[in-house]
């Protein structure tokens, strides 16, 4: 009722009804010469089938009204093939979560490291992908969410842990799909608030803890939904700003362009000159808006289409022990971005068994870190001052950060789906999508105050992947099987050196080159004895084809740089999914998984060090980036069982263990011909996860209650992917065996209750 979708049953009373919303549905049955029955509260979740059953009795005299039933809560998924959790806008709406990270992180198998990144069953940060109305959302550069997509906006969450299907990619660890609302029949508006300060008694610790201030966090939201055209067009809409100051703050004893003198090696000759006022300075504030506005046109009983725009604008600072007496010095980090979709769902045929889906989404994010918006600014020349300390483990007594960095992606997406109910036991699905990145960056170190000679790297690329999957769901009474396989190809568009140890095309390390290939032969008019061929003297000789220049022309490196280096090859991935569900009573049942999952390395790390600029020294000067990188992989197995307890009670149990590869390390080391080192990022890491999840629930009319606990063991070579660049730097070898993650956390429970009286007020908490 209130859509146009429907069934008839074939002999044997069997129907179906595809291309379904998330959300609650009142479901009509009726047959000649018998009564009618209408079943509410029929619940509908992404990826599942809601089963229902009719029992229509023969009558004489019809009544116009029929019989209302409601239909009990579906507690047991009889085709879950892989664990997840569904997350509807009204529970959504009853949690003390304010963000999308908070409703993630209350999930079993899901833990979070000290920086606030999501790990699911052991996987690192970044190994999630994020959509949003089937359309992907991930930020190709660092990964996680592209764009915020605030809880009041959300219809539907549903987070897969497990072995999700062929028609998820670049992903390994997880999917989380957030489906957005729409606007609803009638007119409402909704406005919010919260307001609020961090509390402590250890004020030696947090300075300034013990001034309250109310507003020091505080939030404002509002939203607006209905229709513009009854039936055909509704608009949803929803805004907000938040804010927070945070809990750590600093003191402005210094101002940034203090200066000191601590040369002397009696304490009593040190000299520093504060200028500051000694007021307390936030060290970790933070500020977001929000926006976003969703139209929903039926054009026809058949043809849905939806456009979505989201933007965001936030600014933040983050704590940085070493500016605790300087706090002016430290950089501000500024992100903006906008994101447009526009999906179509066009149903085929009259019995409504089959439809397509079609998807475009583009997205810009813009970020920027800086001390002072100029990036010529001549007060960046107090980077000089950073040095004037005592020793390494000293406050900040003057200089600012000499960092400035601003990156603009753009990320295009269009996907093609179609969906067929092909016989009563196949439900097939097939797809494909391509994904087109762009990336502008510019950074810029000033060092020891030398503003008019800044280190500065730009680079743009714009690489592109493809991808297409076909699956299967297989329905046959109860049992209930998943099967399906998918087809990735990425192309990096980026180049590699053509010799790793000659990488830096502004300074060789070789003093010729072989002819063929049209680089330099050789040197001439080298000064201080005319011993040809000499490194770093001369002027380079080309061949024929090459007119000569000057050795430190800016025409000789791009002369060089035509034959230095060879472009990085695509890379492609197969990936099979299997998942089968077989109930063991008409209570609760089993069900396994297996699947290959792939993932490319982000963006930033493929093209880290792009320019392949080398320091002098002997030492390890760099780490490079590497867009030759393969596909980091997963293969993950688990096994699952869930039960009905009691009324309206669930208790969901999964083992899992996941085995990683071709995880991205740090630990190439290269040496030139000049004997100049460097790092370089590849695939040489491994890990492994294993552990179990159990959750338990209970909901009803007015209470719910959750407890998700996790036992889980992850080990690895290491957890930061420039872990062995840093132990390099250190002369310390590379760890030569597994030991815990950072996130290796053995036990984790979460605890959620929740008590409403419909229509009047409610409590809930989380612990």
């Amino acid at each position: 009722e209130g859509t146009t979708l429907g069934a008839a049953t074939d002999h044997e009373g069997h129907f179906s009804i595809l291309n379904l919303r998330p959300g609650r549905y009142r479901v009509m049955a009726d047959r000649l010469g018998h009564e009618r029955i209408t079943m509410t509260d029929v619940r509908v979740s992404v990826d599942h089938t809601t089963r229902i059953r009719f029992e229509l009795r023969p009558e004489t005299l019809r009544l116009e009204e029929g019989v209302v039933v409601t239909a009990e809560r579906e507690v047991f998924v009889r085709d879950l093939t892989a664990s997840q959790a569904t997350i509807d806008g009204a529970r959504i709406q009853e949690l003390p979560v304010n963000e999308l990270n908070e409703i993630l992180e209350l999930q079993a198998g899901i833990t979070t490291d000290a920086g606030g990144g999501l790990h699911f069953r052991g996987g690192r940060s970044g190994e999630v992908a994020f959509l949003v109305d089937g359309v992907s959302f991930t930020d190709a550069f660092g990964g996680g969410q592209a764009l915020a997509v605030e809880n009041a906006s959300i219809q539907e969450v549903q987070v897969i842990s497990g072995a999700f299907n062929a028609e998820y990619g670049q992903a390994m660890s997880g999917v989380v799909n957030v489906v957005t609302k729409e606007g609803a029949d009638h007119w409402y508006a909704t406005i919010g608030s919260y307001f609020g300060d961090h509390l402590s008694g250890h004020e030696n610790l947090y300075w300034g803890i013990d001034e309250i201030s109310p507003l020091s966090t505080h939030n404002l939201q509002a939203s607006l939904s209905g229709p513009i055209l009854r039936d055909r067009l509704t608009v949803f809409a929803n805004v907000r700003a938040v804010g927070n100051r945070g809990h750590l703050f600093g003191r402005r004893t210094y101002n940034f362009f203090d200066t000191a003198d601590f040369s002397s090696p009696d304490e009593d000759d040190w000299r520093s000159l504060p200028t500051g006022n000694d007021e307390l300075v936030p060290m970790n504030p933070y500020r977001k808006y929000t926006g976003q506005a969703k139209l929903a046109w039926r054009a026809s009983d058949r043809l849905n289409i939806r456009y979505n725009i989201t933007g965001e604008d936030s600014r933040s600072q983050g704590y940085d022990h070493f500016f605790r007496l300087n706090p002016d010095g430290r950089p501000q980090n500024t992100k903006t971005g906008l994101a447009h979709t526009l999906t179509a769902t066009h149903t085929l045929g009259a019995t409504g068994q089959t439809f397509y889906d079609l998807g475009f989404s583009s997205f810009t994010t813009h970020d920027r870190s800086h001390v002072f918006e100029d990036k010529g600014d001549p007060r960046y020349f107090f980077t000089d001052y950073l040095s004037h300390t005592p020793d390494p483990y000293s406050f900040s007594t003057g200089g600012v950060a000499g960092g400035w960095y601003e990156r603009e992606t753009r990320t295009s997406v269009a996907k093609a789906e179609i969906t067929s109910q092909i016989h009563r036991h196949h439900l097939l699905k097939s797809g494909i999508e391509v994904r087109a990145h762009f990336f502008d960056f510019y950074d810029q170190q000033v060092f020891n105050g030398r503003t008019r000679d800044p280190q500065i790297t730009t680079h743009t690329a714009d690489p592109g992947e493809i991808s297409a999957y076909i699956q299967d769901k297989v329905e046959i009474d109860d049992f209930v099987m998943n099967i399906g396989i998918r087809y990735d190809r990425f192309d990096p568009a980026g180049r590699v050196p053509f010799d790793p140890r000659d990488p830096d095309v502004a300074r060789p390390a070789r003093p010729f080159f072989d002819t063929d290939s049209g680089r330099i032969v050789g040197f001439d008019n080298v000064s201080g004895g005319g011993d040809t061929g000499h490194y770093g003297n001369g002027t380079p000789v080309y061949d024929g084809t090459i007119p000569d220049v000057a050795w430190d022309d800016p025409r000789a490196v791009d002369l060089r740089s035509n034959h230095w280096f060879t472009d990085a090859t695509p890379k492609v991935q197969v990936s099979p999914r299997f998942g089968i569900s077989y109930p063991v009573t008409d209570r609760g049942g089993l069900h396994v998984s297996y699947g290959h999952f792939f993932q490319m390395p982000s963006l930033a790390t493929l093209y880290t060090n792009p320019k392949w600029k080398l320091g002098t020294g002997t030492g390890i000067s760099a780490l490079m980036g590497n867009p030759d990188l393969r596909a980091q992989k997963t293969v993950q197995y688990e096994l699952g069982f869930q039960q009905e307890v009691g009324e309206g009670g669930r208790l969901t149990a999964d083992l899992f263990y996941r085995d990683f590869r071709d995880l991205l390390a740090s630990d190439r080391l290269v040496t030139t011909y000049d004997q100049r080192k460097y790092a370089q990022y590849d695939n040489r890491d491994h890990a492994h996860a294993k552990g179990i999840a159990l959750a338990l629930n209970h909901s009803d009319d007015q209470l719910y209650w959750a407890l998700d606990y996790t036992f889980q063991v992850a080990n690895g070579l290491a957890s930061d992917p420039a872990a062995a660049y840093r132990r390099a730097l250190a002369d310390e070898d590379p760890r030569p065996q597994l030991v815990p993650l950072d996130w290796d956390r053995r036990h984790s429970l979460n605890v959620q209750l929740a008590w409403e009286e419909p229509g009047a007020w409610g409590i809930s908490t989380l612990a």
